[in-house]
């Protein structure tokens, strides 16, 4: 699937809402929260499209569940980041 769209995360086990929560507790709180699906990622370059970026906090570990996989690189896009 040479550029498009496929899913490749899944979420692994629940997690609380991130609003009201701190940097350090977004990271936790998302923290092994993302697997990646199958071995379609190894060696691509993926990008990871979230409506908003806070701290980053959900995009990291979604790309670290990718890389672990074998993903080359991963570039995290945004609509809107909030202050």
């Amino acid at each position: 699937m040479n550029g498009a769209y496929a899913p490749m995360l899944e979420r692994t086990r629940a997690t609380a809402d991130q609003i009201g929560l701190n940097a350090q507790e977004r990271r936790a709180n998302v923290q092994d929260a993302f697997s990646a699906r199958g071995h379609a990622m190894t060696d691509k370059q993926i990008a990871l499209i979230d409506d908003v970026c806070t701290t980053g906090a959900t995009l990291d570990a979604c790309a670290a569940a990718l890389y672990a996989k074998g993903a080359r690189g991963v570039y995290g896009l945004t609509v809107a980041r909030a202050n």
